[in-house]
């Protein structure tokens, strides 16, 4: 059985750069799997990370937490649950796309959240929803209205 190395082009300065691996990033499912391939030829960390462009070090710890992934896919990694389920969040979200110039008091208590005004801050922020202050513009009376029809 022979194995087939894959081609990686090497950068070369000011080329472009290959957009198929984005740095520091989780290694794709496919490279992987031919790190763990050369390591069971026989190959060592340095000669799979000349190979594949990688540090030595991104190599040995593919290598050892290899036996922890379930057919290639990542565990889960821990860390803080989200306060908000993805309900309460889309609650959130529709109530202030309708009433635009609620304050977030008035936010918390319409929707019934037991959240801090940070939070909601914050997850308007993460949809990009920001506030501002609406310019004020004088009434228009039948006068100016007769002007600007004209």
């Amino acid at each position: 059985m022979t194995l087939t190395t894959p081609t990686i082009a090497q950068r070369t300065p000011l080329a472009p750069l290959d957009l198929n691996r984005i740095r520091n990033q989780e290694l794709s499912p496919w490279l992987r799997g031919s790190i763990q391939t050369w390591a069971a030829t026989g190959l060592g960390a340095a000669e799979i990370a000349r190979k594949t462009f990688l540090t030595p070090t991104t190599v040995k710890s593919t290598l050892l937490c290899n036996p922890q992934r379930h057919e290639g896919t990542t565990l889960s990694r821990s860390g803080r649950p989200q306060i908000l389920s993805h309900r309460d969040r889309r609650v959130l979200l529709r109530l202030v796309r309708k009433y635009p110039k609620l304050t977030y008091d008035q936010i918390i208590s319409e929707t019934g959240l037991d959240v801090c005004k940070k939070t909601v801050y914050r997850i308007l922020r993460e949809e990009e929803i920001k506030k501002w202050v609406t310019k004020q513009r004088p009434l228009l009376t039948k006068e100016t209205a007769k002007i600007h029809l004209a």
